[in-house]
């Protein structure tokens, strides 16, 4: 669930982001806004997390083996009675099955649509119309359309021909020519997608309304470029919505569609579209920067070379479990003997370094009463930097315990709480580093 509500916050904060540059490309091309609309749609199919994988995968690949360091691991643990504690509420059977409904829906909606589309496409027969794709005619009263993602073919009513001039329907055949050219159906069918998984979340369903027409606007720029006349252009679009169907599906683009009173007033003023300079070039190369780097650099500083790097040059790995008891009386329960922590004695690693022994006073961490309560329990990884004054700072998770209550509690108790000796180490002129494991543990004990 954490994970989900990471993914949908990041995406939105992109398509905030893509919304602001937008309004820097009002007096370029509507194909550069769509452009920027469908890099925002295909952020909600690829999470951060994702591209921080990637490149941690493919950053071991390229790798070579390290050595592998000596560990020193000292454990030690921690018994704490608590009252027997209430089974917390699971919702995510409810949420799952609600989302699943939901999915379902959509789904069931659009298939049923597309299905219907195909039976009209098969019953529909040839047309001797010139066109870069096959021409079909059909009895329904379909507005003309493209159907099809891989193979699309233009779909127009039976007796177009009578309604619409030589002309207009050269001018109609040229729109739909520009959504094959830029492949529309695809994209829709990607954001279609989208409004699938994500279909509980308000802004895919109005990102997808903004993509829809900026394709139908840089359709109608790329017709007027060619040369259309913007009178007789934006008459066979009337006539066709006055005539015709909308079409059923996004992926079956059509000539209507978006804001028809404000398409008709850009066809008519028919403005020069400005070419991109670059400053603005530069500055959809630095956004792209901003999005795309950091979590790529960050999949390369967490990948197992990269952490295993880090353990050579600070091969001492410290270990200490926090185990709470699930008593079901009030009967206490002695403290088990703890472990004689170990003098600070240096330890010679795998790489040469010389580094101190843990000090004694790396207790284990509180229980959390929060999660004691949830019953929850995870083991937290991370790695720590050691100042000159033996205290840790720099604290980077590289596992997480799954509960951010128990990750918070073992990092913040280590920093406040734990202290080293780093007399050892170039006679603690530089910083020690320190992996550090805590478990925390519940244990069903029987009064």
């Amino acid at each position: 669930m954490t994970l989900l509500l990471d993914h949908l916050w990041q995406s939105s904060i992109v398509l905030v982001v893509i919304g602001a540059l937008t309004l820097f490309f009002r007096g370029n091309g509507a194909h550069v806004r769509h452009a920027l609309w469908a890099a925002a749609s295909l952020k909600f199919l690829l999470p951060f997390a994702g591209l921080t994988a990637l490149s941690s995968v493919l950053s071991a690949l390229l790798s070579g083996p390290l050595p592998a360091p000596l560990t020193l691991t000292q454990s030690f643990s921690h018994d704490i009675l608590i009252a027997p504690a209430v089974a917390p509420l699971n919702w995510l059977p409810p949420v799952a099955a609600a989302w699943a409904a939901g999915f379902l829906v959509v789904c069931g909606t659009w298939l049923t649509r597309w299905r219907k589309l195909r039976a009209t496409l098969r019953r529909a027969r040839g047309a001797d119309i010139t066109a870069p794709m096959p021409v079909k005619v059909t009895s329904a009263l379909l507005e003309p359309g493209l159907v099809g993602i891989f193979h699309p073919v233009l779909l127009l009513p039976a007796g177009i021909a009578e309604k619409l001039s030589e002309a207009e329907l050269r001018a109609i055949v040229a729109h739909e020519s520009c959504h094959l050219g830029r492949r529309d159906n695809l994209w829709a069918a990607l954001h279609m997608l989208v409004e699938a998984m994500f279909w509980f979340w308000p802004p895919v369903w109005w990102l997808g309304t903004r993509l829809i027409a900026e394709r139908e606007k840089a359709c109608d720029e790329a017709v007027l470029a060619a040369g259309s006349d913007p009178q007789i252009y934006a008459e066979s679009i009337l006539k066709v919505c006055k005539f015709y169907v909308h079409s059923p599906l996004a992926c079956a683009a059509g000539v209507s569609g978006a804001d028809l009173k404000q398409r008709m007033e850009d066809i008519m003023r028919n403005a020069v579209i400005a070419r991109i300079n670059v400053p603005k070039k530069a500055l959809l190369a630095a956004s792209a920067v901003v999005m795309l780097v950091p979590p790529l650099v960050a999949g390369v500083f967490t990948t197992p070379a990269a952490l295993a790097q880090g353990i050579v040059s600070a091969p001492v790995t410290e270990e200490v479990t926090a185990s709470a008891s699930l008593m079901t009386g009030l009967r206490p329960m002695p403290l088990p003997p703890q472990p004689t922590p170990q003098t600070n004695q240096a330890v010679r690693t795998s790489c040469g370094a010389v580094s101190a022994a843990p000090s004694m006073t790396h207790r284990p961490p509180p229980y959390p009463a929060a999660s004691q309560a949830q019953s929850r329990q995870g083991t937290v990884i991370f790695a720590v930097a050691i100042d000159r004054e033996g205290r840790a700072t720099s604290a980077a998770i590289n596992e997480s315990s799954g509960d951010k209550e128990l990750d918070a509690c073992a990092v913040g108790w280590v920093e406040s709480q734990w202290r080293w000796d780093p007399q050892g180490q170039n006679g603690g002129s530089a910083a020690l580093k320190r992996r550090v494991v805590v478990h925390f543990r519940l244990v069903p004990v029987t009064p």
